[in-house]
């Protein structure tokens, strides 16, 4: 006899589920228009059949999506069967195997690793030993079914896996915490190895920590944790969550964060504390903080002077891709002075922008980032999380500087967001942390195997390296204050050129004229502080791309002709204007510009653009700049010419002596996870006296007492994602 099996989110003796007509009874949920509930259909096996020849119960289990409460052909998904093992009764319907065979059935939750959307799971096998239970060595098998978008699932349990030593030495012991907000009571807790064998906390007080050794071969290993939830009616409610743990004799104080399909690889320096609610996500500190177990609420450490999030959510109609998503994320934040003052594309299609923020009252750090977690944090539209609460030592300011990085994949459709949020006073002190966590490639898709590399080297001689720059500044009307403001960063331009220690020259023309400036390329400070400043007199017509074009054809342009750019020496370009780029007017050129295929880009200059962002959609100075991976600034933003000069110097010194990370050309590298040595010895990251990593350039560059003698033995070790193969 067959019988139909409805799947609750109750632990049930199959026999319990329903009564011998096959009817179900009231302990079944019933089926809505919205939730569309698995069904098992059970088929007795008498003695001799070809699946047990010892007679038992086969389950075929499907989804039963026209809720007519029957399982169609169509929808029966897998079938598993329980057989005899010889000492039950074998004649007719086996009632004793029926009595004895039990069905574990739990609803999936929203976050879980296996089921995007949630799902249902069945646990099935025979109670041995009578108590009404499943021991674990009494499960035959577990069927995972995922929900397709029509099921309500449960909301998640486990927030984030974390762990600060997601980089670590062969045979060295290592702690992964669940992030949860408020651990439920009557919880399981079960974490295991990428083999499936069970782990046991060190503390079983604090299950959500394990303590684990890893292998003592360099590689990838991969944990999991399974947390089950009963509540009072006797649903349970499942998660499963993964993180990936890197084995290397380099290795470096990175902090992971797993969340739902990503896992993000932050640099040393923060501690992370759960939020709940909407959010598939975590509450960053720059400082190390003490857990505060108030429900509903989370208050920051004392003493925190930046503060922030990671995320990982759906795009919530903002677009389909990460600028889309970019523009409409500060729209919805409902900040009336809210500025962008720069913005990159990196190499993998992550985007990372800067914003300075004006209030017109002050409010302290956490309560501002509370209130746009709320708003762009949050996995549905109008979710709601926890609330965060100040510390006493904050102080309410105005001024604030926001910097975000968006990684959308399209395919999932699925943007990861990470953020931080500092007063504009202290912005300046985190800038190599800010950088480091916005503004490169720190996330890795869960689950993916991340690769380790060595490149080795023997230093060369830094001073050797050479650097030529190509400035086009617009010469119109509106341009003195601009012009003004450039020309007084010549020394800290020179000043960061000397801390690299390499050899530079400096060249200048304008958007309307291809002719070099003063005598030409030069380092002298007194030329180049004049030659930036062209006066206002020239077109209005602003031409900077067509002239820059001009200036660098092979052997006919003025920088050519002037013997530019050096046999050996990288080339950059930076073009100033406050209007959008004039390119196809008078002169016309003989075919319009492609920001994609040019000079620029055939030639790996990379370009960077002061200009305004409103005229982004009418220009292609910005277009270019993200072409040659270059990055942009808001030219209104006076305030941050000096750290933009300083990036560029620092880019082309990069270019000109630093070292590639080879992996990089065409696979995902992990920033954070970079770790270099100098003969044996451990150097660290510091742009005044160590390496600093520019991913512009997808290279390291060494810097003050540092920088190795020639000859010495360099090594880089780094993690990285391998590129997808495609057809």
């Amino acid at each position: 006899m067959n019988k139909i099996l409805k799947l609750s989110a109750l632990t049930l003796s199959i026999a319990s589920l329903y009564g011998c007509n096959g009817e179900s009874t009231d302990n079944v949920e019933k089926s809505s228009e919205k939730n569309h509930f698995a069904l098992i259909e059970k088929i007795t096996l008498p003695e001799g059949n070809e699946i047990c020849s010892v007679g038992g119960i086969q389950l075929i289990i499907g989804y039963d999506e026209n809720n007519n409460n029957i399982l169609d052909d169509n929808e029966k998904n897998t079938d598993k069967s329980i057989c005899n093992d010889g000492s039950l009764n074998k004649s007719g319907e086996d009632e004793t195997l029926l009595n004895k065979a039990i069905v574990n059935i739990g609803m999936i939750t929203k976050g879980d690793s296996q089921c995007e959307l949630g799902g249902q799971e069945v646990i099935y096998g025979v109670d041995k030993n009578g108590n009404a239970a499943l021991e674990v060595d009494e499960i035959e098998d577990n069927i995972v079914l995922c929900a397709k978008g029509e099921l309500t699932p449960p909301d998640a349990l486990i927030n984030a896996l974390t762990t600060t030593n997601s980089i670590t030495e062969p045979n060295s012991n290592i702690t992964i915490e669940a992030l949860i907000s408020n651990i439920p009571e009557n919880s399981t807790f079960v974490w295991s190895d990428a083999e499936g064998n069970i782990l046991t906390p060190k503390d079983l007080t604090k299950p959500e920590l394990l303590n684990v050794t890893v292998g003592e071969n360099e590689g990838t290993e991969i944990y999991q944790l399974r947390l089950t939830h009963t509540d009072d009616n006797g649903k349970k409610s499942i998660q499963t969550k993964k993180i990936s743990i890197t084995i290397s004799n380099l290795k470096s104080s990175v902090t992971s964060i797993a969340l739902k399909e990503k896992q993000v690889f932050l640099p040393e320096g923060y501690q992370t504390q759960a939020v709940s609610g909407d959010i598939t996500g975590t509450v960053i500190y720059a400082k190390p903080i003490t857990k505060n177990a108030q429900a509903k609420s989370i208050t920051t450490p004392e003493s925190t002077e930046l503060v922030g999030f990671v995320s990982e959510r759906k795009p919530l109609n903002q677009g389909k891709n990460a600028n889309d998503i970019l523009l409409n994320t500060i729209t919805s934040l409902g900040i009336s002075n809210i500025t962008e003052y720069s913005k990159t594309v990196l190499s993998n299609g992550d985007i990372a922008a800067s914003y300075n923020i004006e209030l017109t009252i002050a409010k302290k750090p956490t309560d501002l980032l509370s209130e746009m977690m709320k708003k762009i944090a949050v996995n549905k539209i109008g979710g709601n999380i926890d609330t965060l609460i100040p510390a006493q030592s904050e102080i309410e300011k105005k001024q604030f500087q926001f910097d975000i990085s968006i990684s959308f994949n399209e395919s999932t459709e699925t943007a990861v967001i990470t953020a931080t949020l500092v007063t504009k006073d202290k912005a300046e002190l985190y800038s190599d942390l800010i950088a480091s966590t916005t503004s490169e490639s720190i996330t890795a898709p869960i689950g993916t195997t991340l690769k380790l590399h060595k490149d080795s080297y023997k230093a060369l001689e830094q001073k050797a390296a050479k650097s030529d720059f190509l400035f086009v500044i617009d010469n119109s009307g509106s341009m003195s204050d601009e012009q003004d403001e450039i020309s007084k960063l010549t020394t800290d331009f020179i000043d960061t050129m000397n801390e690299t220690a390499i050899d530079f020259n400096v060249g200048v023309i304008t958007t309307d004229s291809d002719n070099l400036r003063g005598n030409g390329f030069t380092n002298d400070q007194s030329q180049i502080e004049n030659d930036l400043k062209p006066g206002i007199y020239g077109s209005g017509i602003e031409k900077g791309i067509y002239f820059a074009e001009k200036a660098l054809a092979p052997t006919t342009g003025t920088v050519a002709l002037a013997g530019y750019p050096r046999q050996g020496a990288s080339l950059s370009v930076i073009i100033m204007s406050d209007e959008p780029s004039h390119y196809d007017s008078y002169p016309k050129p003989p075919k319009p510009f492609d920001p994609k295929s040019n000079l620029f880009v055939d030639n790996q200059y990379k370009v960077y653009a002061i200009v305004q962002p409103k005229d982004a959609k009418d220009s292609q100075y910005d277009d270019l700049a993200n072409a040659t991976l270059g990055k942009s600034l808001n030219i209104n933003e006076i305030n941050e010419y000096k750290t933009f000069v300083e990036l560029i110097a620092q880019n082309s010194g990069v270019i000109a002596a630093g070292y590639d990370l080879s992996m990089a050309k065409v696979n995902s590298i992990l920033s954070s996870s970079i770790a270099v040595t100098v003969d044996g010895q451990l150097i660290n990251r510091s742009k005044l006296d160590g390496w600093e990593y520019y991913p512009l350039a997808q290279k390291i560059i060494f810097t003050g007492s540092a920088i190795p003698m020639a000859g010495a033995n360099i090594e880089i070790g780094y993690q990285y994602v391998e590129a997808q193969k495609t057809n």
